[in-house]
């Protein structure tokens, strides 16, 4: 004899003495197992019990993982301080290989002069990042206090920052991941002209 379970909804089979035959689960708990089964296997569940089961756990490991708005943007911050500090000491990296790659009278090939300016676009960028997300916010506070001040006599208070403010700084990061990304294609460029050709 030979009883098989499975989680998610039990499943069971019989086998008679000389191999032959199955009867189906329910046909043998009536006839032979009986009160033996809680003890084997614990109690029954049906499967529209183990499927709820199923949905609240389910339910409970989503309300675990979910975050607030504000952990949602201090996330995203973060991406971008880690890309930030990553592609600077990247553009470095491309800025070192470049001279590297000079020939010995200490010219530079046309490849490895793109890759070197578009390692120079990549701090540009990154400066301007800086500077006009400062500028655009700085107007922009100026102007939201002076009606502020028109309203309730103070600046102090909540104030509703548009989207637009970050689209300048947005941007600029958008640009200098893609200086980046050029500049290294033409060091790779280089390098496989002058040696992955041989």
């Amino acid at each position: 004899m030979c009883i098989l379970a499975r989680k998610g909804g039990w499943c069971a089979e019989r086998r008679t003495s000389n191999g032959q035959g199955r009867t189906s689960y329910g046909q043998y708990w009536h006839q032979s197992a009986g009160e033996n089964y809680n003890e084997l296997f614990g109690p029954r569940c049906s499967s529209q019990t183990l499927w709820s089961d199923y949905g609240q756990y389910r339910h409970q490991r989503a309300k675990e993982k979910s975050v607030t708005n504000a952990d949602l943007w201090k996330q995203y911050a973060g991406y971008t301080s880690t890309l930030s500090k990553i592609g600077r000491k990247l553009a470095y990296g491309a800025a070192a290989v470049a001279w590297i790659l000079k020939d010995p009278q200490s010219h530079f090939s046309r490849a490895v002069l793109a890759s070197l300016a578009f390692t120079i676009g990549f701090f540009l960028f990154d400066i301007l990042q800086q500077y006009l997300a400062a500028l655009v916010l700085r107007s922009w506070i100026q102007k939201e206090e002076v009606k502020k001040l028109i309203e309730s006599n103070s600046i102090e208070g909540k104030y509703d920052k548009p989207r637009w403010l970050d689209a300048p700084a947005f941007w600029c990061a958008q640009f200098k991941v893609y200086c980046l990304l050029i500049s290294y294609f033409f060091l790779f460029f280089e390098i496989y002209n002058r040696w992955g050709k041989q």
